[in-house]
């Protein structure tokens, strides 16, 4: 039997004290619950039930609650088969975007170490919509992985970043707007020209932000951004 390390909020095994013999693990999702039931009765395994799995108050046990009622009709969106299937649906379609994403970058972009930029391909002068920009869940992946790249936060941006990146590409492919820089989630986008593609660069920093690093004694230094030395 797959186990997955347990979840989030799931107390690790040395918060039970070391007298207790007790794991806490994680089914895979394709595996059913009364499967799991079976297996610790065959192995003789005391089977401990949450308190909180019966507590309506969570919308968690009202949808397991719909879903039992649901499980003996076949036709049913909502009984555990159907389900199953739309989750294997969902994770094809999730390795197909990783796939996608995977190409546009290795084929359209050009990773800067020395200067922490990127170049992403674009249809310069012709203006129609690169082929890395074509499918929104692609397009919104590529932006995402750049981004991350260029600004070095250690997590993702956010949606609403991501949306803003997005909708200055609509409008510089659609003519609705004058191409101009945008910025957002730390990274300043530079639009096309006949010099370079689209340009993800370091956004400047603020006034607030320079101050430390202005007028430092000499043999002094500072970190600026979390991440540089200014000495």
């Amino acid at each position: 039997m797959s186990l997955q390390t347990p979840l989030s909020a799931a107390a690790p095994r040395e918060w039970l004290g070391a007298n207790i013999p007790a794991v806490i693990v994680r089914p895979l999702l394709q595996f059913k619950k009364e499967a799991l039931y079976e297996i610790c009765k065959t192995q003789g395994i005391r089977w401990h039930e949450d308190a909180s799995n019966r507590d309506a108050r969570f919308k968690r046990n009202r949808l397991r609650q719909l879903i039992n009622a649901k499980s003996g009709d076949p036709k049913s969106p909502f009984n555990v088969d159907s389900l199953l299937r739309v989750c294997d649906t969902m994770q094809g379609h999730r390795e197909y975007i990783n796939q996608e994403v995977g190409r546009h970058l290795a084929s359209s972009a050009k990773f800067d170490t020395s200067l922490g930029t990127v170049e992403l391909a674009a249809t310069v002068g012709k203006r129609e919509f690169p082929a890395w920009a074509v499918n929104a869940a692609v397009r919104e992946r590529v932006l995402a992985d750049i981004v991350s790249w260029v600004n070095c936060k250690g997590h993702p941006p956010e949606l609403a970043h991501l949306q803003q990146l997005s909708k200055a590409l609509d409008s510089y492919y659609d003519r609705t707007s004058v191409a101009k820089s945008v910025s957002a989630a730390g990274v300043t986008v530079i639009p096309p020209s006949s010099r370079h593609d689209w340009l993800f660069c370091r956004q400047a920093p603020r006034a607030a932000e320079i101050e430390p690093c202005e007028a430092l004694a000499l043999g002094a230094s500072v970190v600026w951004d979390k991440r540089l030395v200014v000495s």
